[in-house]
């Protein structure tokens, strides 16, 4: 089963609000706000490796910049890793 949200697989604290797209959500820690996670789930797809290269940048130069807060991105191949993937972003985006 997929997790429906943070806190069913984090604490209660977390809560999370949907964007403009299917995998991309904007994270909170109680009040405060934390950053945003895009998590793709791919099964086969002979263009993944560069899909996600890509997806990495993009994340990196977002991130540089500053001024859309702190994002994270998760690449999820097996249905039962989605959790863990979920619980290493949330890690990274409070992290200060």
């Amino acid at each position: 089963m997929w997790p429906t949200s943070p806190s069913a697989v984090l604490s209660p604290k977390w809560t999370s609000s949907l964007l403009w797209a299917s995998n991309a959500s904007r994270w909170k820690h109680g009040d405060r706000e934390v950053g945003t996670l895009i998590i793709e789930t791919k099964g086969h797809d002979p263009l993944m490796e560069v899909k996600e290269a890509a997806a990495r940048r993009w994340i990196a130069a977002v991130n540089a910049d500053g001024a859309q807060g702190r994002w994270a991105y998760r690449l999820v191949r097996v249905p039962t890793d989605v959790a863990q993937a979920i619980a290493s972003a949330a890690k990274e985006l409070s992290e200060d």
